[in-house]
C-alpha cells in the first residue's frame, strides 16, 4: 500500500493560512487509508519572505537527517515543500525581499505560493471569482468577512463549513483572475499590478488535493 506523501508548508500566517491545511488533512484522511495521496505538516513562523525560506530549509534539513537514521528512519523524507506568503506590504516596502525569497526557493527546488493582496484572495475564490477591484489587504479582508468566511478575533479563524467541499471550484475561479497580462508582473515580482492573484492552486493540484485541469 502506497503512503501518503509528506508535504511542508512553511507560512508566516500564524492562523489562518495553518487552518486551511488542517482542513485540506481533513478533506483528505476522511478518504480511504490506499486512495489518501498527502499528509501536509504546516509550520509557522512570523518572519519576512527570505527569512522565512531560510526557516524552511532548516526545517527539511533536520527532516531530511531524521529520515536517515539507523533503522530505516523516523519518517520518509518531505516530498514537496511549499513557502507560503502574501504580498501584503513587501513590494510596497521592500521588494527585493520578496524576490530574494523567489530566487531561494527556485535554487532549493522549493515551491513558492504567493497571493496577491493576501490569503484572502484564496479563500474569496472558494464562493465567487475574486473581483478585480480587490487589490488592497483590507478590501480582501473585508470581503471575505462578508461572505461568511472568515470569523473570530480579527477574522483570521475560518469558516472551514463555507470550504470544505469548494476546493475545486476555487481553482477554476483562481484561473480566472490570473490572467495572463498578470503573469510577467508575477515572475517579476516588480510591483503590485497582478493583484487579485494566488498561487495555490500550484500547492492543492501539486499535492493531489484536486486533479489537474
Amino acid at each position: 500500500m502506497t503512503r501518503p506523501r509528506r508535504v511542508l508548508v512553511v507560512t508566516n500566517g500564524e492562523v489562518t493560512e495553518k487552518q486551511y491545511c488542517d482542513l485540506l488533512n481533513e478533506i483528505e484522511d476522511a478518504k480511504p487509508r490506499g486512495e489518501r495521496a498527502f499528509h501536509i505538516v504546516c509550520k509557522t513562523k512570523p518572519v519576512d519572505p527570505a527569512n522565512l525560506v531560510s526557516y524552511a530549509l532548516t526545517l527539511v534539513e533536520k527532516d531530511r537527517r531524521a529520515s536517515e537514521r539507523k533503522n530505516g528512519g523516523s519518517s520518509e523524507p518531505y516530498a514537496l515543500v511549499y513557502v507560503v506568503v502574501d504580498v501584503d506590504d513587501y513590494l510596497a516596502r521592500n521588494s527585493g525581499n520578496l524576490r530574494k525569497a523567489q530566487r531561494m526557493c527556485s535554487n532549493k527546488g522549493i515551491c513558492p505560493i504567493i497571493s496577491d493582496p493576501c490569503f484572502e484572495v484564496w479563500l474569496l475564490d472558494h464562493v465567487m471569482m475574486c473581483p478585480s477591484h480587490v487589490t488592497n489587504q483590507y478590501e480582501a479582508e473585508a470581503l471575505a468577512k462578508s461572505k461568511g468566511l472568515t470569523t473570530g478575533r480579527d477574522n483570521k479563524y475560518l469558516v472551514t463549513k463555507k470550504l470544505h467541499s469548494r476546493v475545486g471550484i476555487a481553482v477554476k475561479n483562481a484561473e480566472r483572475h490570473n490572467v495572463a497580462a498578470s503573469i510577467v508582473h508575477r515572475k517579476s515580482l516588480q510591483g503590485t499590478s497582478f493583484a487579485p492573484w494566488t498561487d495555490f492552486p500550484d500547492l492543492v493540484k501539486g499535492v493531489g488535493a484536486v486533479k489537474h485541469s
